[in-house]
């Protein structure tokens, strides 16, 4: 895990999501018929807690197009999570929206 280093873990101050647009399905190359515009720019101090939102993002959009969860889950979050990382549970994420317009 490369964020667990102490050079980065204790250095590491501010994670930033371009979520400008999101692409909720894979294919050999970007397609842009699987492109939307989010319009967001995340930003957090929890890299766990960034990965999470991001996850959840793309779920949502999938479901939108009556597409399935993507398959294998992503194990990586829960593995950051369990290493102390950051934080993975909804239920512990402050999620703040701020509205630019």
């Amino acid at each position: 895990y490369l964020n667990s280093l102490p050079q980065i873990r204790e250095k590491t101050r501010l994670i930033i999501m371009d979520a400008i647009f999101v692409e909720y399905k894979w294919q050999n190359g970007r397609k842009q018929d699987y492109v939307e515009r989010m319009g967001r720019i995340l930003i957090s101090d929890d890299p766990v807690a960034m990965d999470s939102i991001g996850w959840k993002m793309i779920e949502e959009k999938r479901k939108e197009h009556g597409l399935p969860h993507v398959s294998p889950q992503p194990v990586f979050i829960q593995k950051a999570a369990d290493s102390g990382l950051g934080v993975n549970d909804p239920e512990h994420i402050v999620f703040k929206e701020i509205n630019l317009n």
